[in-house]
Order: C-alpha cells, then sequence, then structure tokens
C-alpha cells in the first residue's frame, strides 16, 4: 500500500483576477487610457494601443481591472527570458505615472511607464486599502520620484517585470512616503533589475548559483521565474539522447522524479507547491536588487533546478523514498549548491535516503528543510543534523502556532502570510514551514553570489552568526539561533 508520509502546506488564500467582462479598446473606442478606466466595469479588460501616451493614469477605488499594452511581438515566442523586452515592449508607452488608489486585483501588464513622475504608485485608505496588485512584463524606467512609490495601506503586491529601474539613488528606492507596510507585502521576481546610471544591456551577473528545488515541480513559463531556471549546459533539448551521459535524457530544466520524464509541464499537472517555494526563492533575490548601485550594478544570477517529487496532491509516499534519495543525488552531481527540500516526513526514511543527504553534505552543499507543520515535535528529515531545519514565524517575529519544534531546529524565517506565485502566475498567499525554508535558501544564495566558494557548512554558519534572536535568549527549540530576513 502507498502510504503518504509527507504533506506539503497547511493553508493557501487564493487572490486571482477573474474573467475579463467586457473588452475597452485604447485609442480605437476611448480616446486616452483614462477614458477607458473611467468607463470599466469590474473584471473589464482594456488594451492600450501601441505608440507614446502622454497622461498620467489614475485607477481610483476600482475592482478586477487589467491595463494592458498590445505588442505586435509575441514576447513568450520570439524574446528568450523577456531579456530584450526594452526595444518591443516600448511600442507601449505611458509619458506619465499609473497611480492605483484604493482598488484590488489590478494587473498592469506590457507596459512602458516613464515618469516623469513616479512610476506607479500605490496606496489606499484604512478601509479600503490597494490590495492584489499585479504589474507583469513592464519595463519602469527610473525617475526622479522613483520607479515604484508605494505609500500607506496597500497589501499584496507583485512586481514581476522585463526591466525595472528599482534603485533610483534615493536611500529608500522603494517608498517615498512614510508609513508604509512591511516589506513582506511586496513580490519582486524581475527578469532584470537595475539602477539609475546603468543600462540593462551592460549588465553582467554573478557567477550563477544553482539552487535545486525539490518539491512539486515549477511553471517556467511565468516571466519572474524563466529567466532564473537552471539549463543544463550539456544536454541537447528534445533530441532524445543521454548527451552528457547522466543516465537522464533531454534533462535541461533538471527531472520530474514522479512522472519519470525529463520535464514537470508535462504528463501530471503540477501541484502548486514547488512553483510558489521558487516564487519565494526568486523574491529573496529580487529585493536584493533594489540595492544595486552604479558603484555596484551586478545582480545575483539565480538558477533554479527543477527536481520533482510530489504528485499532483503536493504529496509523497513510501514507495517514493528512493525518488527523494535519487532528486537528491541528482543536484549533486549536476552542481546543486543549496538544496531546497520544502516537504517533511511523518515516518523514518530508509537508510539509503539519508545517505543521500550525507553525501550532500560531504559534497559541500548546503540542504534546507522544513520543521513541519502538525504544532509537534520535529519528525525524520527535520532532525537530522546534515539538515538546516527552518521554522515559521509570524510577521510579528512570533512563532507560527503550527510550526514544530525539537532541538534541530537551527533558523526561523516567515512563514506565515506568505506571498508568492502559482502555475500560471497568479498571485498567492500561503502559509507554512514549506515558505520559510526557501527564504532561507534565497538568503543563501546571495552569500554564494558575494563568496564563490562558501562551502555548506560555512554557509550554514554563517547563516546562523546573521540572524535576529526573537525568542528565548541564544538558541531555543521554538526559533533555533533567530530569525532570517
Amino acid at each position: 500500500m502507498r502510504r503518504a508520509v509527507g504533506v506539503a502546506t497547511i493553508a493557501v488564500l487564493l487572490s486571482g483576477m477573474t474573467v475579463g467582462a467586457a473588452t475597452l479598446r485604447v485609442p480605437d473606442e476611448f480616446p486616452t487610457i483614462q477614458a477607458a478606466v473611467n468607463a470599466a466595469n469590474a473584471g473589464d479588460v482594456i488594451l492600450v494601443g501601441p505608440g507614446v501616451h502622454e497622461e498620467t493614469v489614475t485607477i481610483r477605488q476600482r475592482s478586477e481591472l487589467t491595463l494592458r499594452g498590445v505588442n505586435t511581438l509575441p514576447i513568450l515566442d520570439k524574446v528568450p527570458c523577456w531579456r530584450l523586452a526594452s526595444d518591443v515592449l516600448g511600442q507601449v508607452v505611458i509619458s506619465g505615472s499609473v497611480i492605483i488608489d484604493a482598488s484590488e486585483r489590478i494587473a498592469i501588464e506590457w507596459l512602458t511607464i516613464t515618469g516623469p513622475g513616479p512610476g506607479i504608485w500605490v496606496g489606499g485608505t484604512a478601509s479600503r486599502p490597494a490590495d492584489s496588485v499585479e504589474v507583469r512584463f513592464c519595463n519602469v524606467v527610473c525617475n526622479e520620484e522613483g520607479a515604484l512609490v508605494l505609500t500607506e495601506h496597500y497589501r499584496r503586491l507583485s512586481f514581476a517585470c522585463s526591466n525595472a529601474c528599482l534603485n533610483t539613488g534615493s536611500t529608500d528606492p522603494w517608498r517615498t512616503a512614510a508609513g508604509a507596510s512591511e516589506e513582506i507585502d511586496v513580490l519582486v521576481t524581475c527578469s532584470v533589475a537595475y539602477a539609475r546610471g546603468v543600462e540593462p544591456g551592460e549588465l553582467e551577473e554573478s557567477t550563477p548559483v544553482v539552487v535545486a528545488v525539490v518539491d512539486s515541480g515549477i511553471d517556467r513559463t511565468i516571466p519572474g521565474l524563466s529567466c532564473h531556471m537552471w539549463i543544463n549546459p550539456g544536454e541537447i533539448p528534445g533530441n532524445g539522447v543521454d548527451d552528457e551521459g547522466n543516465g537522464y535524457v533531454d534533462d535541461v530544466y533538471g527531472w520530474d522524479f514522479e512522472d519519470e520524464d525529463a520535464d514537470s509541464l508535462s504528463g501530471s499537472p503540477l501541484h502548486w507547491h514547488g512553483t510558489f517555494v521558487a516564487g519565494v526563492i526568486a523574491d529573496v533575490v529580487g529585493e536584493a536588487a533594489i540595492r544595486l548601485t552604479p558603484e555596484d550594478p551586478t545582480p545575483t544570477a539565480l538558477r533554479l533546478m527543477d527536481l520533482r517529487v510530489l504528485d499532483r496532491q503536493g504529496l509523497y509516499y513510501t514507495s517514493d523514498w528512493e525518488d527523494l534519495a535519487r532528486a537528491i543525488d541528482y543536484a549533486v552531481a549536476n552542481g546543486a549548491q543549496v538544496v531546497n527540500v520544502s516537504l517533511y516526513a511523518t515516518q523514518e526514511p530508509p537508510g539509503f535516503v539519508r545517505d543521500a543527504f550525507l553525501r550532500a553534505v560531504a559534497a559541500g552543499v548546503l540542504v534546507v528543510g522544513v520543521a513541519g507543520n502538525s504544532a509537534d515535535e520535529l519528525g525524520p528529515i527535520a532532525n537530522w543534523e546534515e539538515v538546516l531545519t527552518v521554522a515559521a514565524l509570524t510577521a510579528e517575529n512570533e512563532p507560527a502556532l503550527f510550526s514544530n519544534v525539537g532541538s534541530q531546529v537551527d533558523l526561523a524565517a516567515l512563514g506565515v502570510g506568505v506571498l508568492s506565485l502559482i502555475p500560471g502566475g497568479v498571485l498567492h498567499v500561503a502559509s507554512g514551514t514549506s515558505f520559510a525554508a526557501p527564504r532561507v535558501a534565497g538568503l543563501a544564495v546571495l552569500h554564494l553570489a558575494q563568496t564563490p566558494g562558501l562551502t555548506g557548512a560555512a554557509l550554514e554558519q554563517l547563516l546562523k552568526a546573521e540572524s535576529l534572536d526573537v525568542g528565548d535568549a541564544g538558541w531555543d527549540m521554538e526559533t533555533g539561533w533567530g530569525k532570517l530576513h
């Protein structure tokens, strides 16, 4: 009998857009974008034709509205990783600002926004905050007031742009107004981020840092993740040959151990969990990009290796132990420096599973795992010394009620109300130790980009040393050595 031995998460809150009720076209039906916004109803899509639109657009007290530029070149097919999007998306330019005031479920897509005021302004009131705002496939240009200005009373902002000038030279590049919400309400997964005075084409990334995401698969079609995907340098896509001789045919992005094929996007449907985890890792790297300057313009090159072991329900079983061990070995053999395992066991795995984890640590790889979500003592895997075990915290730095405790808890990170993406690029909020661990993995990536060659053991000590003690003084069973990020 196949018996489930792990679960992925405990809660998820959806916040996606509904199907548009009508399409409004600018300038064919409306002379200005603002005129179309004023006439739109909930669920409508406003399509803006090519050209320069010299206006500031205000979306005030509206719900479920999409503002989308119309481009003649299919981005998905013709522009690899959206890195040339500055040329393509320039066909639809707003020479002004987009103001989103006290509105919810707003999507801004396929636009270049140049200012001269703030590129995108987001805010609201205590009774009606701006909520679930998604900026996708856009270029947001540096200007005097900031590419993105966040004021009081907003929640859940996703900023997944093609090119974004995130640092405008101010000490606080994100916010120019007081009273802004906590940074956990902003998800940043831009393909290219840069600072004022630096052209996107001039950027040189750091030496790539490879993170293996051992999970339920990654939707690599999401723009904020596509450019962060690991690509096997020795494999020729689609030729049906194991080119580099590693035992896996056409393993371009990793391997689907659940379906036993080369692609998580083929075969059985993806559970959302792995994409969500990958989004958290990318967000940590994206947030670091706001600190880029002309003097230090090098963005971190993150590469996500997709190793699927969970099924369409986000579960794995006693019959999957071998797949988990193979996934760990694959990650090590193919150059992963960090392995994120956001799953936990309810019974002891066979010895060969632990052997795989031990081989990873011996090879200098950092293995990040989860405490688990059963409000109990740590279980197998989480209790292994070779795993950097991460517990979950609330936004108030309190231990999450569901987070397991024990003598092998190493660190803690935000695990309640975490913002990320699921397949299709939809913005979601979820809770679980599953989403605390990738935050730590993302911080490990930043250290490895800055100091290539760090071993997993050295990296673990570095992360512990920089943690903020939030529980009992020193180490404790609920939060380990303290909070990261």
